[in-house]
């Protein structure tokens, strides 16, 4: 699919005091664009860009994406992630309910099935792309033989060497702990502790490094986080600390907190809960646990919201302005690996995906091949942004050659008045601007000559924008 930029006139535009088509401001040297502004007097309130010092290196495999991936059997799925950042894939979710040395997945009632695409042909996916991949050993069965088994036939019968391997998703979630599969049963509820698992983890990676001395493990895939995730992460890390090279949470802010079910409601959720307070407070905890160590944490599920009220929005253009500023922060915290949750839809996580199940691009793909992918990130400066509404997130980035700014509003209601003046964001020379708001259907994008870049800009209530100034 190719990329489509828009070439229409900006949706997030540049507030002037006189509304004509185009005016030069005397004695600033500053292009100004006429404002199109989105229903009578909308509310707006202003902010000021502040840029400070580096606060981080991002490597590329930041950009990171799940793969419960219907089409990845065909080599038109990794054109299109081509037109994105990502580099890494975690695959296995479903790794738990899955004998990945015979191609076979169980119910929850242990009746065997061939799975969706299996090991073989993500391998495939992943050689056409030459991409990094995270994979999952099979934790909630409790068998170390049978991940030492797994490792085996991915690294020596397929050839391929995960970056890392997880064991198991989501333990909280698990019901048939140390049950063999052929033994599951629908009324199972057997549960495993956080101990239980530190224990689980502990017998896992010795029998995994018996197969591969080297192998990165990332010691929990966890459904919890921050202050709820400690009592799982604590005992983890204290007991399994040195043989880890990871730990990861995944996060869905919107699920949590809000009574509502309007666009205003999802994502005045989605900016109050979870990431980057859920981040702080996990990294805090791992810190903790194991003060030299110096494990990074990973974010290797993030969506608005899970299956339920606000799934429309996490299908639609409401996730774009949140997933934007999200990563706006993530980037400044130094977040080794975001994950954005999923690649592609399918017929059980139908809500999540960047791409529907036939392959049609939702809103979300756009973010990644549009503002992402030309969003220049090789040193991140810390960036906020002083007044303006609630859900609002700035990030500076520059590669070299190029400075960004990135912007969102994920605010449902309230426009960003954003002043550069004095940010020290570059104003003499040209731009490019890719701008996007509720109600267009693609991203929309303009260049602007040197010397006019205006120093005030009008991004209404979830609204997203992108400048890239060559240096």
């Amino acid at each position: 699919m190719a990329r489509r930029k828009g070439s229409g006139s900006l949706r997030l535009v540049i507030e002037t005091v006189v509304v004509i088509a185009i005016i030069v401001v005397v004695g600033i040297g500053v292009l100004v664009l006429a404002p199109r502004l989105v229903g009578p007097n909308p509310s707006t309130l202003n902010g000021t860009l502040f840029v400070g010092a580096v606060v981080a290196y991002p490597p590329a495999t930041f950009w990171t994406v799940g793969t419960h991936a219907v089409k990845i059997e065909n080599s038109s799925l990794s054109a299109q992630v081509n037109q994105t950042p990502i580099v890494t894939f975690r695959y296995g979710g479903g790794g738990d309910s899955t004998n990945q040395t015979i191609g076979v997945s169980y119910s929850n009632a242990g009746l065997a099935s061939p799975p969706g695409p299996g090991d073989p042909q993500f391998v495939q996916f992943c050689e056409w792309r030459h991409c990094h991949a995270v994979m999952s050993v099979p934790g909630e069965i409790d068998d170390p033989g049978a991940a030492a088994d797994t490792v085996a036939y991915v690294e020596q019968t397929l050839g391929f060497h995960p970056d890392f391997w997880s064991i198991g998703n989501e333990p909280q979630f698990w019901v048939h702990y140390h049950i063999p599969w052929l033994s599951w049963k629908t009324t199972d509820d057997s549960q495993v502790t956080p101990q239980e698992y530190a224990v689980l983890v502990h017998r896992y990676v010795a029998a995994m490094q018996s197969v591969d001395p080297a192998i990165r493990v990332i010691g929990i895939q966890s459904a919890l986080s921050g202050t709820a995730g400690s009592v799982w992460m604590q005992p983890l890390v204290s007991m399994n600390g040195p043989n880890l090279s990871a730990v990861a949470y995944h996060s869905y802010p919107a699920t949590f907190g809000s009574t509502g079910t309007s666009v205003s409601d999802f994502l005045a959720a989605g900016t109050t809960h979870g990431f980057p307070s859920d981040y702080r407070a996990t990294e805090a905890t791992v810190t903790t646990a194991c003060p030299k160590c110096h494990l990074p944490v990973f974010v290797d599920e993030y969506n608005g919201a899970l299956q339920g009220p606000f799934a429309p929005y996490v299908e639609s253009y409401p996730d774009v302005p949140l997933v934007a500023a999200a990563v706006a922060n993530g980037l400044q915290l130094n977040t080794s690996q975001f994950s954005f949750f999923d690649l592609q839809a399918t017929s059980d996580l139908n809500v999540f995906g960047m791409l529907n199940e036939s392959g049609t691009a939702r809103p979300s793909f756009y973010l990644y091949s549009t503002f992402f992918e030309n969003l220049s990130m090789r040193v991140i400066d810390s960036t906020s942004i002083l007044g303006g509404p609630a859900g609002a997130a700035a990030v500076v980035g520059s590669n070299g050659t190029t400075v960004s700014l990135l912007v969102a509003n994920a605010n449902g209601s309230t426009g960003l008045r954003l002043n550069l003046t004095g940010s020290g964001f570059p104003m003499s020379g040209g731009a490019s601007v890719w701008s996007w708001g509720p109600g267009e259907g693609l991203p929309q994008f303009s260049t602007l000559a040197p010397g006019a870049l205006a120093s005030t800009w009008l991004i209404p209530a979830e609204g997203i924008l992108l400048i890239d100034v060559p240096l």
